[in-house]
């Protein structure tokens, strides 16, 4: 970010955390919570359809919209902690309140926990989806990631999810293992 040139002042400043305009990161806010929106759209949606070629095309296509709901909460809380947690379309216009920490961080490891769970072990390859979108195993390596940041941030052992059940250490590097031993990354 230290390039110097006239058009990367707004990211110098946020590298310096300097304030270099009235409202520098709106943009960031807004464009994660479209994200946001539309992957609950997705996630709301999709499974009423029909037109998928398999089970496997349709999970990994929700699996996709669990993950980016969780990769969005994830730099929102990694960059102003207490964010509002929406997680469904029904909330529309409403001013929601910011919530806990506990249960931003338990959504975002919920949603990582059911996309590991819904994509199937297999590469996405272009005969059934896109080429460029996220598997499993990303899954897997982002749940290590935010586990990572949440304990080590706020000193905890486990995320508690907001189902009621936990995620340990344990869990966390059987998931890294898999990731390691058959991505094939």
């Amino acid at each position: 970010l230290g390039g110097g040139g006239a058009n990367d002042k707004l990211m110098q400043a946020m590298d310096l955390l300097c304030n270099y305009q009235e409202n520098m990161t709106g943009d960031f806010w807004k464009t994660r919570y479209k994200g946001i929106y539309r992957a609950n759209e997705v996630i709301e949606s999709l499974p009423k359809l029909s037109v998928f070629d398999s089970d496997d095309q349709k999970n990994q296509m929700i699996g996709e919209a669990y993950f980016l709901r969780a990769f969005y909460y994830y730099e929102l809380a990694s960059m102003y902690e207490n964010v509002p947690l929406i997680t469904s379309t029904a909330t529309g216009n409403q001013n929601v309140p910011q919530a806990a920490v506990d249960s931003t961080w338990g959504q975002i490891a919920q949603d990582l926990k059911t996309a590991i769970n819904m994509m199937p072990d297999k590469k996405v390859t272009a005969s059934w989806v896109e080429d460029g979108h996220v598997d499993k195993w990303c899954a897997e390596a982002m749940m290590g990631r935010a586990f990572l940041f949440y304990t080590g941030f706020y000193g905890k052992s486990e995320i508690a999810l907001n189902d009621g059940t936990k995620i340990t250490k344990k869990d966390v590097i059987a998931w890294i293992d898999d990731c390691v031993n058959n991505s094939g990354y």
